[in-house]
């Protein structure tokens, strides 16, 4: 698998053929959770999410509790656009709850797609500390709600963060 994962990196020219290896390679050991995640991860590449779906859902039944496989299929429900289908998930999952800052972005980017704005705002300020990206999304959301003035001060915030990640990245 590591083998077909290094020649995928190196040229996706002939990804048809390497993917005939990785499907032997499951056929073997279908239960092999990193040629599951890399078949998915391939499938997204392709262009082909809804076929990712299919993967990530296997994998998110199989593995319940995996934070990487629930984020990374509620990431794929957000982009078909079915925030519907990404909250039933969360909730699935137990993770409504959560404070996991990753779990509090998604649950805001869910709420923002469903346009409960003040529910969003509501989860990203529960970010003990946020990015830039946080801020800047909360500048959005200050938008869509019609507040300018939170709206500048969040895109200011974010803008800030940015140059003091930059400056520590420069030393």
């Amino acid at each position: 698998i590591f083998l077909f994962f290094h020649l995928w990196q190196q040229s996706k020219k002939d990804l048809e053929n390497a993917l005939k290896y990785l499907y032997e390679s499951l056929h073997q050991s279908p239960s092999f959770v990193p040629a599951r995640l890399l078949l998915a991860e391939i499938r997204i590449f392709q262009g082909s999410p809804q076929l990712a779906v299919e993967e990530y859902e296997e994998l998110v039944r199989d593995f319940p509790q995996n934070e990487r496989f629930c984020l990374g299929l509620a990431d794929l429900y957000l982009g078909l656009n079915q925030p519907e289908r990404a909250l039933r998930l969360f909730e699935q999952a137990g993770r409504e709850n959560s404070k996991n800052p990753a779990f509090l972005r998604y649950l805001a980017r869910i709420s923002f797609a469903r346009e409960e704005f003040l529910r969003a705002l509501d989860y990203l300020k529960e970010i003990p500390t946020k990015e830039a990206d946080s801020y800047a999304f909360m500048g959005d959301i200050h938008c869509r709600l019609g507040d300018q003035v939170r709206a500048i001060e969040a895109y200011q915030m974010a803008q800030m963060l940015e140059e003091r990640a930059s400056l520590y990245i420069s030393i």
